[in-house]
């Protein structure tokens, strides 16, 4: 009886250790989930089914594979999705194409129930046929613009029949770049393509040609093996036919809106007439001394590719409206914040400006300064732009405050512990002389509508001759119709070379990393072209060294080599 009873107590013990619970620490799971079963098998061919299945060797979570599933070429059936423990089943409501190759990219989308690791490179690739088709190309996509490549930018491939498809249709094959910009897009039927990119920020897969960058590649893709190395840069293009879309009579002021961006236009009229460009593609006359209410004109509008279109019309006006536009204004200085004797000013005015002179002004801390410069000015027919030139000599402020501070101290009762010749000589001494403020006071630019600007205000270093370093070198293997840039790394300031060859000399540059960036001139017009999709020309290449060149203060580096 008692063995009887120490067997039982035995069974209960085993029992208790055979029941099943979460293990308490020990190692964390790093393995991610291994498929090991599918149905079709992998590179299957002949397959005409609607239902797949999958097996894993661990229990999985595929709640996100909806939208994670890639299909390739591009399907508009999504699958109905059931998962259960380590089994994936995938139904499909409609037939694929019949001898067509597939590819079912899971991406991220199955993951093990533990520490979510997701299963990686998991693909089925089957065909409706009797072979598998192997042509590949691979490449990069990049902004040559800001010298980086992207990630998740959408490269797809369309019939080469489809002209401008990636606007207004899905693609046949498509991928996605990876981190490095880099891209591959396998299994394709042998044929001859089209090939585009574009950030596709709503996930339509198809090209909206207003708000997303876009790229392309010229002419067609024929596919019968592999190509690889295809580099695909991105840029916002406006495809659009450039046109007059809008016009409208708003008292004093005719409008004219277009279609897209305006590079420049020319206005022909026998009564002269004020008028300015806004935004780039709106474009304003005024009334202001045409003694007439309305003039005839003829408008040549460009856009950036030099497209134009011609317009003729009656501009008319109204009576004096009280919504009046504000006046805005743009100011560039090819010298940013830096001073060396020659200061360049550039403005652009919203609107024309009624005063030809403005005022302005430089300041030495709170010093009014009154010692000597020289300015010049010019302004455009139209007196929306401005270019003024002014010499300023640092050593001429210099004597400027020095002669200032001698005069104030030789007024003051000159004792040392006078307390005004002790306020004087710690002001001037901790002034500094090599900033300079450049002011334009309030009121003193007026558009022809009678507004005026705010105060403009800024301000600019001399830095000395020792502040600066100098690059000097040359490039082979691009040929000699190249031109050649010094680029910051934060892209903030470019430095040109004069000569369009190979050869280069960057003086007064300052100290930072900088990479040198390399356009092929294809046209020799010493500036790079934007290609057009819709004359199926490319962009003129662009290119960069690859490694960064640090500048130094009052350092050389002299004959840099450099070879692609």
């Amino acid at each position: 009886m008692l063995r009887l009873i120490y067997s039982f107590c035995f069974i209960i013990i085993i029992s208790s250790c055979a029941k099943i619970s979460p293990l308490e620490g020990g190692y964390k799971d790093t393995l991610s989930p291994v498929l090991i079963y599918s149905n079709p098998k992998n590179h299957s061919i002949n397959f005409k089914e609607k239902v797949f299945s999958f097996e894993f060797d661990e229990i999985i979570d595929a709640s996100e594979l909806s939208q994670k599933l890639i299909i390739s070429p591009y399907l508009n059936s999504r699958p109905e999705l059931k998962f259960k423990k380590n089994s994936l089943l995938l139904t499909f409501d409609s037939s694929f194409k019949e001898n067509t190759t597939y590819i079912l990219n899971f991406a991220d989308g199955v993951k093990d129930i533990t520490e979510g690791n997701p299963a990686k490179n998991t693909k089925l690739v089957f065909s409706t046929g009797n072979k598998i088709d192997s042509s590949f190309v691979s490449g990069f996509v990049l902004d040559p613009l800001k010298n980086k490549f992207i990630d998740g930018a959408l490269v797809v491939l369309y019939n080469k029949k489809d002209s401008l498809g990636l606007f207004n249709k899905k693609p046949l094959y498509f991928s996605f770049s990876n981190k490095d910009g880099s891209f591959l897009i396998e299994n394709i039927k042998p044929g001859e393509y089209k090939m585009y990119s574009f950030i596709d920020e709503n996930e339509s897969f198809v090209a909206e040609a207003k708000n997303e960058a876009f790229g392309y590649v010229p002419n067609s893709l024929k596919l019968d093996s592999f190509v690889s190395n295809i580099n695909i840069s991105l840029f916002k293009e406006n495809p659009q036919k450039l046109k007059l879309d809008r016009k409208r009579e708003r008292g004093l002021v005719y409008e004219l809106t277009y279609s897209k961006y305006i590079k420049r236009v020319n206005v022909y009229t026998k009564n002269f007439i004020n008028y300015s460009l806004n935004d780039n593609n709106l474009l304003r006359f005024y009334k202001d001394s045409l003694k007439k209410d309305s003039t005839f004109v003829v408008i040549e509008a460009f856009d950036s590719l030099q497209e134009k279109t011609i317009d003729s019309l009656f501009v008319s006006f109204g009576k004096e409206s009280k919504r009046v536009s504000k006046l805005s204004h743009q100011l560039k200085t090819s010298n940013r914040n830096d001073l060396d004797d020659t200061l360049l000013l550039n403005f652009s005015f919203s609107k024309p400006i009624n005063n030809k002179l403005f005022s302005f002004s430089f300041y030495v801390d709170t010093i009014f300064y009154t010692g000597p410069y020289y300015s010049k000015s010019i302004w455009n027919k139209n007196k929306t732009k401005n270019k003024t030139k002014v010499y300023l000599n640092q050593n001429a402020i210099g004597l400027f405050v020095d002669s200032l501070r001698n005069k104030a101290i030789a007024d003051s009762l000159v004792y040392e512990k006078d307390s005004i010749y002790t306020l004087f000589k710690n002001y001037y001494k901790n002034l500094k002389k090599d900033r300079v403020f450049f002011v334009v006071p309030r009121g003193s630019v007026v558009s022809i509508e009678k507004d005026t600007l705010n105060k403009i205000e800024k301000n600019f270093l001399f830095r000395g001759k020792d502040f600066y370093g100098s690059v000097s070198g040359s490039i082979s293997g691009l040929g000699n119709n190249i031109i050649i840039q010094l680029i910051s790394e934060d892209l903030n300031r470019t430095y040109k070379n004069k000569e369009l060859n190979n050869i280069f000399y960057f003086n007064k540059v300052e100290p930072g990393k900088y990479y040198i960036k390399i356009i092929k001139d294809n046209n020799k017009n010493n500036k790079w072209d934007y290609g057009s999709i819709l004359k199926d020309v490319g962009s003129e290449e662009i290119v960069y060294y690859k490694e960064k060149i640090e500048v130094r203060s009052n350092w050389t580096i002299e004959d840099l080599i450099i070879n692609f």
